[in-house]
Parts: C-alpha cells; sequence; structure tokens
C-alpha cells in the first residue's frame, strides 16, 4: 500500500492547481516494501489527495463487508441451531405419535381377537352343550301379530362362519394401517 504525504518542506505551501512546483517526484525506499511518494506539484497533489480518499474509502468498504459477513454467519448459525433444535422436537413429537398409533392398533386387534374368541367359545359351547334352562324352550316360537298360524324358526346360522370373520377382520386392520402408514409417510414427504 502506498503512503503519500505531504512533503515536509515548509517553503511548498497551497497553489493554485496546475502550478508547478517542481517537475519531479521523489520515491524514498527505507528498505521495506513500502514505498513512499513526495508530490511537488499542486496537481500532484490533488491526485495524491483522491488516492488518499480513495484507499480510506476501500478500507471503510472492506471493514463494512468484512463485518457484514461475519453478522451474516453468526445468524446463519443460530438459524441452522434453531432448525436443528425444532427437527429434534418434532422427530420426539412423531416418535412418540408412532408408539401411540402402535399401541392403540395393538388394542384394537386384541379387542377384536376376543371378541371373535368369545363369539367362537359361546357358539361352540352352546351347541354342544345346552344349558338347563335353554332345555325345556321350545326352538321355534309363534308371532301373534302376524298370524296365529306363523311360526318363525330360530336358527344360528350365518352365511360366513366365524373363522371367516376373523380373517376378514385382521386382513381388513392390516390394509387400514398399511394405508395410514402409507398416507402419514405421503403427507410428511410433503411438508419437508
Amino acid at each position: 500500500m502506498n503512503k503519500l504525504r505531504k512533503p515536509d518542506s515548509p517553503n511548498l505551501s497551497p497553489v493554485k492547481p496546475g502550478a508547478v512546483v517542481s517537475g519531479t517526484v521523489k520515491f524514498i525506499d527505507h528498505g521495506t516494501n513500502i514505498m513512499e511518494m513526495q508530490a511537488y506539484s499542486a496537481r500532484e497533489q490533488l491526485w495524491a489527495t483522491r488516492a488518499l480518499k480513495a484507499e480510506a474509502l476501500l478500507a471503510a468498504h472492506q471493514d463494512h463487508h468484512r463485518e457484514l459477513r461475519s453478522v451474516t454467519y453468526s445468524q446463519d448459525l443460530k438459524h441452522s441451531r434453531e432448525l436443528e433444535k425444532l427437527m429434534l422436537q418434532h422427530q420426539e413429537k412423531h416418535a412418540y405419535l408412532e408408539r401411540l398409533v402402535t399401541i392403540l392398533a395393538a388394542v384394537i386387534v386384541a379387542l377384536v381377537v376376543v371378541i371373535i374368541y368369545l363369539a367362537t367359545h359361546h357358539t361352540r359351547h352352546a351347541s354342544k352343550v345346552q344349558r338347563h334352562w335353554l332345555a325345556g324352550l321350545p326352538s321355534h316360537f309363534t308371532i301373534p301379530i302376524l298370524s296365529p298360524f306363523t311360526s318363525v324358526v330360530e336358527q344360528e346360522t350365518s352365511v360366513f362362519g366365524a373363522r371367516t370373520i376373523a380373517i376378514i377382520t385382521v386382513v381388513l386392520g392390516a390394509l387400514a394401517y398399511m394405508i395410514f402408514r402409507h398416507w402419514f409417510n405421503s403427507s410428511r414427504g410433503r411438508g419437508t
């Protein structure tokens, strides 16, 4: 960087522009890489002043950009930390909800299994051994509202058996779970 300064001689006072005080420029080297230049004319002094102003503005501009970069870097660092913290909280909530859904699905499956067991156990037990108070009842009865001669025969038969109903329930439950997982993963992929 060049250091331009006014000469120390007292006989160089400000003069009109264009007036020549001396026709030479003197370079001084003090053994370092810094060279000093002494201007002898008013035009050289004017350009030296402009160069000093330009260097000062350039230094101020560089300092400003350096400060701006440091502030931007610190803000970006703070923003990335906040994003990491939010992502961690989101993942924790997601894991909690996933566990809750798994537990609820297990409870639903357990209830379905209990209902199927009770339904099949009751039909097997009732068909093999009739209870003592059911033994005296007739297997058909008359509904007097329809007609006095019409009788309804009560039979406990179904088009679908208990095993078929159990298999359909389990398949539908698994299908519903897979559809829910697919919907949940696709909505999560669109959100990020």
